[in-house]
């Protein structure tokens, strides 16, 4: 039997956990353009690129924490700006719009802030 998850659609449609996560993959697999995390790292580290790279190290967050940052992934624009809305780390560097991911071991489709965004996308 299927687990049910209603939604805030105002048909009151109803979408199985199989259905959001596929989804959600579908959602990565379209706005998610590639880890750029080994690219990324070698730039961070040389003198030359630091101007450029320093919104990529980490910004600290409300409670003044640094906010860690495991993988990098160049992302589309609206992705972006619904990453950016969640409080994710999304910067511009050298034309690629890049995703700070604060999370690794598990696959995207799998964290917080995509199954948030969504949720958010099929409530409508």
């Amino acid at each position: 039997m299927a687990n049910i998850i209603s939604t805030a659609n105002p048909q009151n449609c109803s979408i199985t956990n199989r259905d959001m996560e596929d989804k959600k993959e579908r959602l990565v697999n379209r706005e998610v353009l590639c880890n750029v995390s080994h690219l990324l790292t070698e730039l961070i580290s040389q003198e030359k690129y630091f101007k450029e790279s320093s919104e990529l190290i980490g910004q600290e967050d409300d409670e003044g924490n640094m906010q860690e940052v495991y993988e990098y992934y160049a992302v589309t624009p609206w992705l972006a700006e619904k990453l950016k809305a969640q409080g994710e780390l999304v910067t511009e560097f050298f034309n690629l719009i890049i995703w700070g991911r604060q999370t690794t071991g598990q696959a995207i489709h799998m964290d917080t802030v995509i199954d948030d965004i969504t949720r958010e996308l099929f409530a409508s």
